[in-house]
Formats: structure tokens, C-alpha cells, sequence
């Protein structure tokens, strides 16, 4: 069987729910901005949220710096855990988490490609419009306006107008 990973974004959000753990954070973030930190709160994030329909933003910590400068931190995807050292409710919560990602990836991707075919078919439509009035704008000192119009597709009252 082939081991199941989790990302490290999910695994740290889980653990940093806990007040209890904001020392370790605070200690890390410090080490990695080269400047004392600590955490005001965690706040209610897209990624913090489990349920998809609870997501609203993408800011994760709020946090002040030793000059007294608020900041704002996201922890961003970059490491992995094992996911057989969960535990079955940690697992299931994860489970759901990913299968939200997975819907939320899919519904974005079907809205671009929805887009993307009706922005095509509608520049189509404009373009063959404009093939219209430009053979109808040619055909106007040689053939009569009800003419023009059977042979462009064009109604009597457009060719009327392009003149």
C-alpha cells in the first residue's frame, strides 16, 4: 500500500488551534524573522476553516513585532506528514479538508473553461457581426439596401444605418 502523506499547512493549522502551542510558533517565527514576535491571535482564515462553506479570506496569524507593528502571516504549503501517525478523527477531519480542496480546485477550473468557451463563442459572434456590416459597407454604393441586407444577413434597418 502506498503511504498517504499530508501537506504541512492542514497539520500545523490543527496544531496551532491551541493557545497551548502558540510558544512553539512564537519561538519559530521569531527565529525566522530575526525579530521578536508574538502571536495576537489566529484568525478566521479560508484555510483555518474546515468546512468549505465556512472559507471567507486568506490571512492566518495576526501577530506584533517587537517594534509594536501589527503583521500578518500566512503559513503556506511546504513540507509533509504522515498521515498513518493520525489519529482516526484527525484523519477523517483531514479526509474532509482535502475533498473540500479537491471541489473548490474543480469548481474553479470549471468556471475558467465555462468562460473561456463562452468568451470565445461570443468574439465568434462579434466577429462574424463585423464581417457583416464590413460586406454590407462595400456592397452599399453597388446594390440596394434589401438586397444587401438578404446577402449579409444583416436587417434592412442595420444597412440603413451605415450609410
Amino acid at each position: 500500500m502506498k503511504r498517504k502523506l499530508i501537506s504541512f499547512d492542514w497539520a500545523i493549522k490543527r496544531i496551532l488551534r491551541s493557545k497551548a502551542n502558540f510558544d512553539i510558533l512564537e519561538g519559530f517565527l521569531t527565529e525566522l524573522l530575526k525579530e521578536d514576535i508574538k502571536i495576537i491571535e489566529i484568525l478566521e482564515s479560508e484555510s483555518n476553516q474546515i468546512a468549505i462553506e465556512d472559507k471567507l479570506n486568506r490571512i492566518d496569524l495576526k501577530v506584533k513585532n517587537e517594534n509594536g507593528e501589527i503583521i500578518l502571516i500566512e503559513i503556506q504549503y511546504s513540507a509533509e506528514l504522515d498521515y498513518m501517525k493520525m489519529t482516526q478523527e484527525e484523519k477523517l477531519l483531514y479526509d474532509k479538508h482535502e475533498k473540500d480542496r479537491h471541489h473548490e480546485a474543480s469548481v474553479y477550473e470549471s468556471t475558467y473553461v465555462i468562460g473561456e468557451i463562452m468568451g470565445r463563442k461570443k468574439g465568434k459572434i462579434e466577429g462574424e457581426k463585423a464581417k457583416q456590416i464590413e460586406i454590407a459597407r462595400n456592397l452599399l454604393d453597388v446594390l440596394d439596401v434589401a438586397t444587401i441586407s438578404l446577402k449579409t444577413g444583416l436587417s434592412i434597418e442595420e444597412v440603413k444605418n451605415l450609410k
